[in-house]
């Protein structure tokens, strides 16, 4: 018997995950992506774009994976991320932040590579469902070099806007993966 075919999340199964990978802005409201600042993003005619039946003319949820769904994807990562480290801003208890849980916002590769690797296991078990142990360090390798090479690629004036900006390369670099949106 064959296996089933790899598919991609529905839209309905982006509505459900992103406020509970996300957690909630600052106001406790559940992060979810938003054009316009309030406009939820998965109504209308991006749902439909990203192939959401209208139980009018369509009933087949479309879920092949399109160039216009990897553009979306991109979109809503850098919405969600933005969301995700504004609230994590706020936050001073590590335990509450969801982005930053194990690294502080001035850590660096160079400052506290354990804090940042650290950081980057929770985030691939957040993100991806994949636990990475302590002593696998080639697993997040490739994470903690797209986060060093942004920090010094960031052309924000004071360090900690640098490691910002790194931690959202990061966060859209995982949302924006196929670990993602394929199962």
């Amino acid at each position: 018997r064959a296996s089933a075919a790899p598919r991609r999340l529905s839209v309905d199964q982006w509505r459900a995950s992103f406020p509970v990978i996300f957690g909630s802005d600052s106001k406790g409201r559940p992060i979810t992506w938003n054009l316009d600042g309030n406009k939820p993003a998965l109504e209308g005619s991006i749902a439909a774009s990203l192939g959401e039946p209208d139980y009018i003319v369509n009933t087949d949820e479309a879920l092949e994976p399109s160039l216009l769904y990897v553009k979306f994807a991109d979109d809503a990562a850098r919405s969600l991320c933005t969301q995700v480290l504004d609230a994590d801003d706020v936050r001073t208890d590590p335990n509450t932040r969801v982005l930053l849980r194990f690294a502080s916002k001035e850590d660096s590769v160079a400052s506290n590579a354990a804090a940042i690797d650290a950081n980057l296991r929770y985030l691939k078990l957040r993100f991806h469902g994949i636990y990475v142990p302590k002593e696998d360090t080639a697993a997040t390798e490739p994470l903690r070099n797209l986060f060093a090479a942004a920090a010094l690629a960031s052309t924000a004036p004071e360090p900690i806007q640098k490691t910002r900006d790194a931690w959202k390369v990061v966060c859209v670099a995982l949302v924006t993966a196929p670990e993602f949106h394929v199962y």
